[in-house]
């Protein structure tokens, strides 16, 4: 369940950052880029880092084209030596779950999405200052240690599709 929240988590994130904060680990954004040139929702200058108190620092934007009235997403999480994760989640539903995708939620939050749709097409931006704690996660880093790829689909039904490619690297500083 820890590395499906941290796979839609990354979804949102867009640059290239090195970062080194959290319980002496690392996390390197390698890439996140869309999959097709025609996805529906658009990250823009989207950045994020660890502080010393293991929260997560939030900014830039994700863009959405069209209204969202739908969010049904699959991924495929491969980190070796681990076999590959895949599943599926309404995002749309997403907040109907008090458990289910806790920090996920909150970075929906953080950009000011609204709690179900639909999601109006307009960009919504964070500014930096928002902050999410993900110190109940940091004795399980560890486990990311190395390459992370995922691969994130989203039917939006009748708005489109998004598609999106996530690799990130973590490592511990020695």
């Amino acid at each position: 369940m820890c590395l499906k929240a941290v796979s839609l988590f990354f979804v949102f994130f867009s640059s290239v950052k090195f970062t080194s904060a959290c319980n002496g680990y690392n996390l390197k954004v390698d890439y996140i880029k869309p999959c097709t040139a025609d996805s529906v929702v658009i990250p823009k200058n989207m950045d994020f880092a660890f502080d010393s108190k293991c929260n997560l620092v939030l900014s830039g934007c994700v863009e959405m084209t069209k209204t969202l009235k739908t969010s049904k997403a699959t991924y495929e999480l491969t980190k070796s030596p681990m076999p590959t994760m895949t599943g599926d989640v309404d995002l749309c539903s997403l907040f109907g779950n008090k458990k289910k995708l806790f920090v996920t939620k909150q970075v929906f939050e953080a950009y000011g999405l609204p709690k179900s749709c639909p999601v109006p097409a307009k960009k919504y931006c964070v500014n930096g200052k928002q902050l999410i704690s993900i110190d109940s996660y940091k004795n399980k880093l560890g486990m990311a240690l190395g390459s992370v790829v995922t691969k994130l689909n989203v039917d939006h039904e009748d708005a489109g599709k998004t598609c999106v490619d996530i690799k990130m690297t973590v490592s511990k500083k020695k």
